[in-house]
């Protein structure tokens, strides 16, 4: 029937790609993408929540906000003091979070190269506590020190730094506040398979960087892969992001067909 060739043909998409993945963490050519999902278990809110919390100090309905305008909004009517000392609040900066197993996996898979979208220090703490050697790299002034150790690349930026991006004009001047950072890693993009772990399709950090793998893999070069952990299989979603050069690979699914992967 139609819906056993369906769940046949899930089944040897995630084979492929575990298989895809495989290969390349063999290589030393896997690259992680962390997201805020990551930090989630740590006590650190997701995206809409913190959007959330922006809109619940302006009296803006969450449901009619658009997200990436709402921190704008707040800075716009409260100046960057204010609006930083609410980031910070938000997002627990200064506390004393606990590591997540998480976490710790990340930090056991021994890639060289982890991206994060974050503005925490728990890949660092964890990276601490196994005694590895690395560098983290959270400013364009950074990269010419880098060598060949393990790199935590906070392209982001982070609150110690003072540069982190959350606002409209953040992403906006992006390419200018982090012109090195950004050439880095879509260099990094273009010769690695690229796994996304922590993310979610509504997050204005996806898009920045599905835009980024679209412009650089074309249809010449592997495809980006993004564990999706929230929602079940669409095939919608799923042929929308294939075509942004992004194969999502559903927790949910994955379970399911996990004799057939192994």
């Amino acid at each position: 029937s139609e819906i056993n060739f369906k769940k046949a043909e899930k089944g040897m998409f995630i084979k492929e790609s575990i298989h895809i993945l495989h290969e390349a963490y063999i290589e030393k050519k896997l690259v992680l993408f962390i997201g805020a999902g990551v930090d989630h278990d740590s006590g650190l809110p997701l995206w809409g929540k913190s959007i959330e919390i922006f809109c619940n100090h302006m009296n803006i309905d969450p449901e009619k906000a658009d997200n990436l305008k709402i921190p704008q909004f707040y800075f716009n009517s409260r100046g960057k003091k204010e609006y930083v000392e609410l980031c910070r609040k938000i997002f627990h900066f200064g506390e004393n979070l606990p590591i997540n197993a998480l976490h710790e996996k990340i930090i056991d898979f021994n890639v060289n190269t982890i991206i994060t979208t974050n503005y925490t220090h728990f890949l660092e703490q964890e990276m601490d506590n196994k005694g590895h050697i690395y560098r983290t790299v959270c400013q364009d002034k950074d990269l010419p020190y880098i060598k060949n150790e393990n790199l935590i690349i906070k392209m982001h930026g982070d609150f110690d730094h003072d540069n982190f991006v959350l606002k409209e004009d953040d992403y906006l001047r992006y390419s200018d506040n982090f012109r090195l950072i950004e050439t880095y890693i879509k260099s990094i993009i273009a010769k690695n398979v690229v796994l996304f772990v922590g993310y979610s399709f509504s997050d204005p950090d996806v898009k920045q960087l599905f835009t980024w793998v679209k412009d650089i893999l074309g249809s010449d070069f592997q495809h980006a892969y993004m564990l999706e952990g929230y929602k079940n299989y669409d095939e919608n979603v799923f042929e929308y992001y294939k075509n942004l050069g992004v194969n999502v690979i559903y927790t949910n699914t994955l379970s399911e067909n996990k004799e057939d992967a192994l």
